[in-house]
């Protein structure tokens, strides 16, 4: 199932690679922060309402983020820390994916055994890759991979070329594999009928058909992902009036 929010993303990289080594090195580092943050956003989405509030106290970290760093802290509170606990029973599949120490030859390891040899081949210093590893680590890589590149210093062509190899790689192990890319999405507007535009960001939609049948619900306008129920992603917004092959962009 593809998601048009990555799908747009890697549509730029692969249009990257005729120009040069460096170009296509750094679309690539857009297309692995739409997918670190699609999927943060996912699992934020993913907790249910508690009297603290923890999916509003995690958004509010991220829009008030400073960078990257704050959203890899709301990930392991998601996943393993106070928040995660009113994670949603349906999400269990993802957090255990993102969680569960893996060895050579699963998705989780090798896509963060890739984004590490990038790290290498860039000159960059980071945490060692043990014998398993959990996705954890590959969020934290991650940060490391994008706050020195495009926030510290000029990254060279020539690392930039071997490197680029290595991160598709990751990016397309994740995208490919992690279950909340085969969730169904879709944005959700209400008409004056009181009925609602479903216009789909997966391939399928069947999970929102009932919204077009009848004017007895009641959602925000926004962009949704079914997990077991409708759960809106805050900060994902529609750019444009579909219908068109691009249009879901990230708030923060």
């Amino acid at each position: 199932m593809k998601h048009i929010a990555i799908e747009q993303v890697l549509e730029r990289v692969e249009r990257a690679k005729s120009d040069s080594d460096f170009t296509y090195f750094f679309s690539l580092l857009l297309a692995i922060e739409a997918v670190a943050k699609t999927m943060i956003l996912g699992v934020v989405a993913a907790i249910a309402d508690d009297k603290d509030r923890n999916r509003y106290r995690l958004e509010h970290q991220l829009v008030r983020s400073d960078g990257l760093g704050d959203w890899g802290k709301v990930i392991e509170d998601a996943l393993i820390g106070p928040a995660s606990q009113y994670l949603l029973a349906e999400a269990r599949e993802e957090q255990a994916e993102l969680t569960r120490l893996c060895k050579a030859g699963e998705w989780q390891y090798d896509a963060t055994e890739a984004l590490k040899t990038a790290l290498q081949y860039l000159g960059i210093d980071a945490e060692e890759l043990p014998v398993k590893s959990d996705m954890k680590r590959w969020f934290r890589l991650f940060v490391t991979l994008r706050n020195k590149t495009r926030a510290h210093g000029a990254t060279q062509p020539e690392k930039a070329g071997k490197a680029a190899e290595h991160l598709a790689r990751s990016i397309v192990l994740v995208y490919k594999n992690f279950r909340l890319f085969r969730r169904q999405w879709a944005h959700l507007y209400r008409n004056l009928s009181g009925k609602y535009r479903v216009s789909a960001i997966a391939e399928n939609e069947s999970d929102f058909e009932f919204l077009k049948k009848s004017r007895d619900h009641h959602f925000s306008n926004g962009v949704y992902v079914f997990l077991g129920s409708l759960r809106r992603v805050a900060l994902m917004i529609l750019l444009k009036n579909p219908p068109m092959t691009s249009f879901v962009s990230l708030v923060v």
